[in-house]
């Protein structure tokens, strides 16, 4: 796994995290 892809996958992480945290 690249660097590139961890930032990609951190990233989709994040937007999923901050929806659910709005609801």
């Amino acid at each position: 796994m690249g660097d590139q892809e961890f930032i990609r996958v951190g990233r989709h992480v994040q937007v999923h995290g901050f929806a659910s945290d709005l609801g």
